[in-house]
């Protein structure tokens, strides 16, 4: 506050009453949006005893038993460090997604690690079509049509409504392609956003677009020892149908308005026992942090329609 006032008279005495005005009305059109920001985390969030603002520690290798206790087979896999790597160096990020992987950390390694599982489980092949679902600014459908030569969509709410060469624009629950024309389905870190009931419908929506033997992926599948929803205090929050009692986690500049996170019971119950005819294999990262230390992707679910 001193340093402030000192600023304001050496520039009053230096510039005038008339500029030394502007430069302060600028100041404060940056800083006060922020003021008022961080008063109302300290005072509303972070201070409430009434509000939780840390995202509980994860017992992963608890979790998996609970997965198994409850007939949910869970498999290790490995990422193979020097296949990752041969597919970055053939992949080429571009520098606009998260530095390209041209600087550590900036989340470069959890998305590039998603992409590389997730053509790994998938088994992509050059006859394949395949739907990025939700993939905003993703570049892994460009990166999947390079390397495999196949057929490859990426869909997303952000993107004009309706098919426009390999954009689709829409809702991934009412895709606007006919019953079995898809061979492959990927969701990366984006079905934990699902609202409402609509990870269920998804569900339903992914039975009827894929052709037989079709394969969905979806990474990370976020679990917790029970559930809870995450949420950014200070973005819309308009139109989530909050359940009463239901867990509630604050984080601010997390920037999305709701995340999912699973107890191994309501995954069950929302997932397991609504996958009409899909088959359910559940597969645990046991070297994530071989990758890089700050990888948080434990497990993937993959699907396959019978």
């Amino acid at each position: 506050m001193v340093r402030l006032v000192k600023s304001f008279f050496h520039h009053l005495r230096k510039d005038g009453i008339c500029k030394t005005t502007g430069i302060v009305l600028k100041w404060a059109a940056v800083r006060m949006p922020s003021f008022w920001e961080d008063t109302k985390w300290r005072l509303g969030y972070r201070r409430n005893p009434f509000v939780v603002t840390v995202p509980p520690e994860i017992d992963f290798p608890g979790i998996r038993r609970q997965l198994e206790e409850l007939d949910i087979a869970v498999h290790s896999i490995w990422a193979n460090p020097d296949e990752y790597h041969n597919y970055i160096e053939a992949a080429h990020y571009p520098l606009d997604y998260y530095g390209g992987g041209q600087y550590k950390g900036c989340f470069f390694e959890e998305k590039a690690l998603q992409h590389f599982m997730s053509i790994k489980c998938l088994g992509i092949n050059s006859s394949d079509v395949v739907i990025d679902v939700a993939a905003l600014n993703s570049p892994f459908s460009d990166i999947v049509r390079q390397l495999y030569k196949c057929t490859v969509y990426k869909l997303d709410l952000t993107y004009p409504p309706g098919i426009h060469a390999e954009r689709i624009g829409g809702d991934a629950i009412a895709v606007p392609l006919p019953d079995g024309s898809v061979s492959k389905l990927v969701l990366h870190c984006s079905f934990e956003h699902f609202e409402s009931e609509r990870d269920i419908i998804f569900l339903k929506e992914a039975n009827r677009l894929l052709c037989k033997n079709g394969k969905l992926c979806i990474l990370p599948i976020y679990f917790c020892q029970f559930d809870f929803s995450l949420t950014d205090p200070f973005v819309d929050h308009r139109g989530i149908q909050w359940k009463r009692g239901e867990k509630i986690v604050y984080m601010r500049n997390f920037h999305n308005r709701f995340a999912r996170f699973y107890s191994p019971q309501s995954f069950k119950k929302r997932i397991v026992n609504n996958m009409g005819s899909l088959n359910l294999e559940m597969f645990y990262l046991e070297n994530n942090e071989e990758i890089d230390k700050t990888i948080m992707l434990k497990f993937i679910a993959l699907f396959e329609k019978h």
